[in-house]
């Protein structure tokens, strides 16, 4: 069941992110594929919901868009983001807790994916 004005969860900030860099690889790699196809694969695992499930479509892209913003952020100057593979950057409002969880999350992963 999918509920309106629920705040994210750091555990649903970090499949987002998950699914945000699986997004961004796909782009790069400049295959074709259906935006919508890959987060309902983040939504759904072998027939089992998983964490972003509850969240439509229409919001996860709106997240993602906000994530972008975030990348531009706290990415070195001329990293790859979203930005001009299908989203355009939109600001989020760093005053929600959600908000800051999901910058904390993409920093971490940021790390991570710097460390491979």
């Amino acid at each position: 069941m999918r509920q309106v004005g629920r705040s994210w969860t750091h555990s649903e900030n970090i499949d987002l992110v998950a699914l945000y860099f699986d997004l961004l690889d796909r782009s790069l790699q400049g295959g074709t594929f259906s935006h919508y196809g890959v987060i309902q694969s983040h939504q759904t695992v072998n027939g089992c919901h998983q964490r972003l499930s509850s969240r439509s479509a229409d919001t996860i892209l709106l997240k993602l868009r906000h994530l972008v913003s975030i990348h531009q952020h706290v990415a070195p100057d001329g990293a790859a983001t979203l930005n001009g593979h299908g989203y355009l950057a939109l600001e989020p409002d760093y005053a929600f807790p959600d908000t800051k969880s999901l910058r904390r999350v993409m920093t971490s992963a940021l790390g991570l994916r710097n460390e491979l």
